[in-house]
C-alpha cells in the first residue's frame, strides 16, 4: 500500500509541475495468464518539455515495487544536439536513508539504489556533414 502511495504523489507532483506545461505520458501493463501472480509488470512512462528540453522519465514497477528509473534528455542548439541519460535500479522497498552534507561533499544515499547506465551524446551538423561523439557507460551484456 506505501508504494502505491508513493508512486501516486509521484504523478500528483509531476501533474502540479506540469499545470505549467505540457506532459504526455503512456501507462501500459502485462498481465500472465495462467500462473499465481496475475500482474507482471507496469511501466509508466512522462514526457515534458522544459525551456526547450525534451525530458522524459520511465518508471517499471514489478510486484516486488518500483524496480526500475530511467531519465533521458535532448535539446538542439541550432547546429549542436545534446541527449543523454540515467538509468537506475531501485531496492525493494524504496526508502531515503540519509540526505546530508559531509564536509567534502553532498551526497544521498538509498540502499540499493544503482546506476545501472549513462550515455551522452553530441552532435554537430555542418551541411552535410555530422559530426557525433557519444559517451556512454552500460553493463557488458546490454552492449
Amino acid at each position: 500500500m506505501r508504494r502505491i502511495t508513493i508512486a501516486c504523489v509521484a504523478v500528483l507532483l509531476w501533474g502540479l509541475l506540469g499545470s505549467a506545461m505540457s506532459v504526455s505520458g503512456e501507462w501500459s501493463t502485462s498481465f500472465l495468464l495462467g500462473s499465481g501472480d496475475v500482474f507482471s509488470s507496469s511501466t509508466l512512462a512522462l514526457s515534458t518539455t522544459l525551456s526547450s528540453w525534451e525530458l522524459t522519465s520511465t518508471s517499471v514497477f514489478t510486484p516486488q515495487g518500483w524496480e526500475t528509473q530511467a531519465l533521458e534528455f535532448q535539446r538542439d542548439w541550432g547546429a549542436l544536439a545534446i541527449s543523454g541519460g540515467l538509468a537506475f535500479t531501485l531496492p525493494s522497498p524504496l526508502g531515503v536513508t540519509s540526505f546530508g552534507q559531509a564536509e567534502e561533499d553532498l551526497r544521498w544515499e538509498s540502499p540499493g539504489v544503482e546506476l545501472t547506465g549513462w550515455d551522452l551524446s553530441l552532435e554537430l551538423s555542418l551541411g552535410r556533414l555530422t559530426l557525433g561523439l557519444t559517451f556512454s557507460q552500460r553493463p557488458r551484456n546490454d552492449r
